[in-house]
Order: structure tokens, then C-alpha cells, then sequence
């Protein structure tokens, strides 16, 4: 079997495409890139590595960060891509620390957007070798190190899962999971493409996220095809922007997430005009969190005059545990399923009469080699239309957490992954219905966070993504109340705060029958957030619990904040 060195070499041998940096308005060529890994190689070379030493990659988006990927690869070294900042709650420090206990790092190279005096303080406080890439220069060999043989047993990355549930654990990637990962990404495109292969490719998605690293790094080098690269900001800055290059580079694939969309969603009407803008090529997947109805039909409504056909927009599931995706919808318009649930977890196929029916996005169809299936609690298979657990079961399964074996053993065991998703299939088609640990329970209602927070987002006082959804019992009654956290404005008066919070919880009320018990206007960057955009609802519920989360204090106003401490509503 290959090794991911086997396809950079095919590349370099047999190709001429060319990588373009975005943020930087840079292009390279394939013969370029590899000249800068030898570069890289021959530093990381200089430091006598053992093979699977581990090295963590602090960087952005950037060559140079595709440039110490493959480096690593080359001498058979574990690169452990990690985000370049931990959230305003944690001490970065602490994440290092935290990933050391399973990685054992020999070295990290820091991206150059982070001061010296941060790398400092870390070193200081984790003892760990900590460097500034930009003046990371050992004594380099005389030449480029023969590349070593790598197995497709070992391991190639280390990829922290997002977190949205907790303190990510590391995942083992070997090169065998992502050579069979690759193959299925190319197997289900080209499939959807009637038979043409992707010439062209594009991705913003942060590279230390497996999203990211697929189809920012890895895809296009396998597939030897063009490729755009940006940074999460150089989208997040300019939506549009991003749109009107992968039209100019005719980029025929690309990856977005569901709250990214939102955010694009504003800005895209600003292309109307340019006659020059024509998506007619891209086929535009889906995936990293639930997907939205409303959003989808938004979707293709707004960027038809684009030419993004309806048909080219497509839904992937999928973990990191699986290097990657699962699932994915094939040709046609993407199938949004009406349903209503029952407390036993029966799916019911709903009319539009149904005052509780809700709509879900199929995630497609099991990729080759998968078994996706969905268990009831004692992990026996369920029938179509039953609410259970997602498993998967297929080629590109982890091994496991790396130095983790009780985290292995609860998600791993004979084969299948124990996703933790809630979700249900119908026809052949995967359902993802909600994150188990994110389900409401109130009064025997099932309440999905995605759901009411997607009605909030939709009023334009409240930023894409500025909400999160929590339950939190009240100590006097024993019930469970809904509390919303919402990043405000700091400029708002008391009544304006008021007549906000009125108006989502009649709006709420009105659309979903769930009443909010309180809402929480707090600063900018309270909603914390995995490397993939998800809400770590449970990190933030317990944030606001230990009063960690300080709501905006309004002078006289009638609106005077509530008190939460141990989960009891004052």
C-alpha cells in the first residue's frame, strides 16, 4: 500500500499544477514546493530525530506550514497540526501541556503572527522546545534527506479532535487511513462529476482541523490538481471575496461549513453585478455540523445567479476518528426530509400540517468501504426511521487516542467507532439529527440547540453564530430551564437590552413552543468555538455556571442581570 510520500513524489514527477496563497497573493509551482520540503527537511533533519518523533506545528494556513507537513512525512515523523490559539478562556499554555501528556513533543514551530514574548511564557511554562519558524535555522545537512520508509502503518498526523464536547483528545492517523481517505474523496467527486476528475480545488478551513488538512493539504497533492489556499480570517473577512476567486481560478471543489455559509449569505449579493463571477464549475460540500434547511434553500436561492447549480451543492458527514468522511450526498438536489419524532425515538415522515414537524439535510449515502450504522443504547442495530447513536465501521478508522485507552476503549471496540451523534437513516441515507451531549430534554420535549439558535441568528441584531442554546436546573424547583447566551453589545441601554431579549423570546416561543427562562447578553467571544466552527455548548454552560461568563451590567435599565452559580437561577 502507498504512503503519502508515494503521492508528493507522483506529484513532483508528473505534474504542473500550481498552489496559490490567497492571503499573501502568492503562486508556487509543485516543483517549487518541493524544493521549499527539502528546505524544511534538511532543518528538521539537522535536530536527529528518531522516525515518529513528534513535532507540533503551531501555523496558520500558509506554505509554510504545507512545507514542514511534508517534511515530516519525508523523515517519517508524526506532525501534530495545532490551532494557533486556544479561546479567551484557556491558558494556551495549558493546551500545550495538555497535548504534550499524550505526544511527547521534540519540537514546536510557532507561526510568525506570534510574538516573541508569548513563546517565552510558554516555554517557561510547559519546558517544552518552543520555536519562531521564521527563525527556526539549525545547522541545515548539506543536502535534502533521502526520504525514509515510511509503512502505511504508521503514524503520519496527530489530529486533536474539536473539542466541542471537551478537552480534545488525539487522534492517531496512519498513513494507510488517509491513502483510503483520499481514495473515497476522489471515488465519490469524480461520481458526482459524471466520471471528470477535480482539476481544481480550494480551502480556507483551518489546516489543524481534519477538514482542513484534506482538503487544504492532502487532496490536492494526491489528486495533483491546482490549488487555492486561504487563511479562516482571509475568508471570514470577505465572504464574497473568497467566491468571486474560486470562480477566477475555475475551482471545481471546495468545502464550507454550514455557519460559514451564514456569514456568506450577507455579503454574496455584492456579485450580482460582476458578470465575471461564474461558479457553474463548483461543486461546493457541506459539512463539520448540522446543516441547516433554512440555510440550504437560502443557499440556492442566492447564488443562482451565480450559476452554483442546486445540484452541485453537497453534504458530507463525518469525524475526525475516521480521518474524514463517512458519508456524502451523490448527484441530484440535496434531500431535505420532513419529520416528527416520537419519545421513543419513532421518525414519523411529516405533512406540512404537523405543528412539530422539523426538517433535516440527508449527509448522503456510506462512502465505499463504510458501514454506517445507528444503535439503540445497548448497541443493538435499529431499523430505518429509528433515533439511535451513529456507528461507523470502515477502512480509515483510528486505531485509536494516542496514549488514551480508556477514551479508546469507550469509542472504539471491535471495529466501530461510537460517534456520540444522534441520527436516524431512511432510504439508504444518513440523518444526523443532533450531538447526544447537546440534546434538551424539557418536559419531555426533545429541544436541538441548532434549531432555536438558527431562529435567533436570523434577527439582525445578533451575529452569525453569537448564540448558544444551554439547560441549566433550577436548585428551588428541580426543573430544567432554558438559558440563552448571547454576544451583545456593550453600547446597548438597559431597554434596549429588554426589548431584545422580548423579542427573541416570543419569536422562540411563537416558532419552536420552548420558552427562554433567561438570556445572557455577554462580550464578543463568549461563544467559544472548536477549530470547526461548533459551539462547545457544554464549556460555555459550565462557564456561565462558574460565573466566568460576566453578562453586560446595563445602568439603571429594569433589566438587571440574574445570578447563576451551581446550576440554581437566583
Amino acid at each position: 500500500m502507498l504512503t503519502i510520500n508515494h503521492s508528493f513524489s507522483h506529484a513532483l514527477d508528473n505534474n504542473t499544477a500550481r498552489w496559490t496563497f490567497a492571503d499573501t497573493q502568492q503562486s508556487y509551482s509543485i516543483e517549487a514546493l518541493g524544493l521549499l520540503v527539502d528546505k524544511c527537511a534538511a532543518k528538521l533533519a539537522a535536530h536527529g530525530f528518531q522516525e515518529q518523533d513528534r513535532v507540533g506545528l503551531i501555523l496558520n494556513n500558509s506554505i509554510e506550514l504545507v512545507g514542514y507537513l511534508m517534511a515530516c512525512w519525508r523523515l517519517n515523523l508524526v506532525a501534530v497540526p495545532l490551532r494557533t490559539k486556544s479561546g479567551k478562556y484557556v491558558n494556551y499554555s495549558d493546551f500545550l501541556s495538555g497535548c504534550n501528556q499524550s505526544c511527547s513533543f521534540q519540537l514546536l514551530l510557532c507561526d510568525k503572527a506570534i510574538s516573541n514574548d508569548d513563546i517565552a511564557l510558554w516555554r517557561t511554562e510547559t519546558g517544552l522546545n518552543i520555536q519562531s519558524e521564521p527563525t527556526f535555522d539549525p545547522p541545515a545537512l548539506p543536502s535534502a534527506p533521502a526520504v525514509a520508509v515510511a509503512t502505511p502503518q504508521d503514524m503520519a498526523i496527530i489530529q486533536f479532535s474539536s473539542g466541542s464536547t471537551g478537552f480534545p483528545k488525539g487522534v492517531i492517523v496512519t498513513h494507510a487511513m488517509i491513502i483510503n481517505q483520499l481514495q473515497h474523496i476522489e471515488h465519490t467527486h469524480t461520481t458526482s462529476r459524471h466520471g471528470v476528475s477535480v482539476r481544481s480545488s480550494a480551502s480556507w478551513t483551518p489546516i489543524h482541523h481534519d477538514m482542513g488538512l484534506f482538503t487544504g493539504v492532502l487532496f490536492p497533492l494526491f489528486r495533483g490538481c491546482n490549488h487555492l489556499l486561504a487563511t479562516p480570517d482571509y475568508f471570514m473577512r470577505n465572504p464574497a471575496r473568497w467566491f468571486k476567486l474560486l470562480s477566477e481560478h475555475q475551482v471545481d471543489l471546495s468545502f464550507i461549513t454550514n455557519s460559514a455559509l451564514v456569514a456568506a449569505l450577507r455579503t454574496v449579493k455584492r456579485l450580482y453585478d460582476n458578470e465575471h463571477v461564474d461558479l457553474s464549475r463548483l461543486h461546493l460540500y457541506i459539512s463539520a455540523e448540522k446543516i441547516s434547511a433554512l440555510v440550504l434553500r437560502k443557499v440556492q436561492e442566492r447564488f443562482a445567479p451565480l450559476k452554483l447549480a442546486p445540484e452541485h451543492i453537497h453534504s458530507a458527514y463525518g469525524m475526525a476518528e475516521n480521518s474524514l468522511g463517512a458519508s456524502a450526498s451523490k448527484r441530484g438536489t440535496l434531500k431535505i426530509l420532513a419529520v416528527t419524532l416520537g419519545a421513543d425515538g419513532e421518525v414519523r415522515l411529516a405533512n406540512e400540517t404537523d405543528e412539530t414537524r422539523i426538517e433535516l439535510v440527508s449527509s448522503g449515502e456510506a462512502n465505499r468501504h463504510h458501514v454506517i450504522s445507528v444503535r439503540d443504547a445497548n448497541d443493538q442495530p435499529l431499523p430505518d426511521l429509528k433515533l439511535g447513536e451513529i456507528n461507523i465501521e470502515s477502512d480509515c478508522l483510528t486505531p485509536g487516542y494516542l496514549n488514551m485507552p480508556e477514551a479508546t476503549f469507550a469509542k472504539l471496540k471491535d471495529g466501530r467507532l461510537r460517534t456520540g451523534d444522534l441520527g436516524f437513516m431512511h432510504e439508504q441515507e444518513l440523518y444526523f439529527y443532533s450531538r447526544q451531549d447537546d440534546l434538551i430534554v424539557i418536559g419531555g420535549k426533545n429541544i436541538i440547540p441548532e434549531d432555536i439558535e438558527e431562529t435567533i441568528e436570523g434577527f439582525d441584531f445578533v451575529r452569525p453564530s453569537g448564540s448558544a442554546l444551554l439547560s441549566i436546573e433550577n436548585a428551588h424547583t428541580g426543573l430544567m430551564e432554558l438559558h440563552l447566551v448571547l454576544e451583545g453589545d456593550a453600547n446597548d441601554t438597559g431597554s434596549e437590552l429588554a426589548r431584545k431579549q422580548q423579542t427573541l423570546t416570543l419569536a422562540v416561543l411563537d416558532i419552536h413552543d420552548a420558552l427562554l427562562n433567561r438570556v445572557h447578553f455577554c462580550p464578543k467571544g463568549s461563544i467559544e468555538k472548536t477549530s470547526s466552527g461548533k459551539k462547545r455548548r457544554r464549556v460555555i454552560r459550565q462557564r456561565l455556571i462558574d460565573k466566568q461568563l460576566v453578562p453586560f451590567q446595563p445602568a439603571a435599565t429594569g433589566l438587571e442581570p440574574h445570578a447563576i452559580s451551581h446550576g440554581e437561577v437566583t
